[in-house]
C-alpha cells in the first residue's frame, strides 16, 4: 500500500465517520422528539391509559426503566384490564432486574389474555433469571402450545435445556428451530456444542 492510498483511506474514513455521526444526531433528535411528544400526549390526556402506556413504552425505549414503570402503573391504575400495560410493566421490571415483580406483571397480563404467547416468553425469561428452571420450561412450552411455530420460544427453551445440561432436549429444540429460523438454530447449535 502506498502513502497516497493511506491518505485516501483516512479521508474516506473521516467522511464515513462524519456521515454516521450526522445520522446518529438525526436519529437521536427524532427519538427525543418522540419522547417529548408522548409526554405531551399523556399531559393532554391524563385519564387515557393508552397515552400513559405509550409514554411508558417511549421511556422503556430510551432506557428510562423507572419512569417506564411509573407510566405503565399509571396506565394500569386508569384501566385495570389493559393487558399490554402489564406486559410493558413486566418488561421494565426485567430491565431493572426486579424479576419477582415482572412475574406478577406477566401473570396479570396472562389473566387478561391467556393465549398471549409473547407474555409466556417474557414470563419464562423472568422465571429463568430467578433460577426457577422448571417454571421457565413450563412457560416456554405453553408459548409453543399456543404458537407451535414460535421460533423464539423454541430458542429460549433450548437455552434452558443447555443450562440444565439436557443436551438431548436442547437438540430436539434445535431440530425444530432449523425449520423455523436457520440463524437462531445455528446460534443454538453453537451453544449446545460450546
Amino acid at each position: 500500500m502506498q502513502l497516497n492510498e493511506i491518505k485516501m483511506d483516512n479521508n474516506k474514513f473521516t467522511k464515513i465517520t462524519f456521515i454516521l455521526s450526522l445520522a446518529l444526531i438525526v436519529v437521536s433528535t427524532v427519538w427525543a422528539a418522540n419522547l417529548e411528544k408522548m409526554k405531551a400526549v399523556a399531559r393532554e390526556n391524563p385519564n387515557s391509559a393508552s397515552a400513559h402506556a405509550q409514554l411508558g413504552l417511549a421511556y422503556y425505549e430510551h432506557g428510562l426503566y423507572i419512569k417506564a414503570v411509573d407510566s405503565f402503573k399509571k396506565a394500569i391504575s386508569i384501566d385495570k384490564n389493559f393487558a399490554e400495560a402489564y406486559h410493558g410493566l413486566g418488561m421494565a421490571y426485567d430491565e431493572l432486574r426486579m424479576y419477582k415483580e415482572a412475574i406478577t406483571a406477566y401473570q396479570n397480563n396472562l389473566k387478561l389474555t391467556p393465549d398471549d404467547a409473547h407474555a409466556y416468553i417474557s414470563l419464562g425469561y423472568s422465571y429463568f433469571m430467578l433460577g426457577k428452571d422448571k417454571d421457565a420450561i413450563s412457560a416456554f412450552q405453553k408459548a409453543i402450545e399456543i404458537k407451535p411455530d414460535f421460533a423464539e420460544a423454541h430458542r429460549r427453551l433450548g437455552i434452558v435445556y443447555i443450562f440444565l445440561k439436557d443436551k438431548k432436549s436442547a437438540l430436539k429444540e434445535y431440530e425444530i428451530l432449523k425449520k423455523l429460523d436457520s440463524k437462531a438454530a445455528e446460534e443454538l447449535f453453537k451453544l449446545i456444542y460450546k
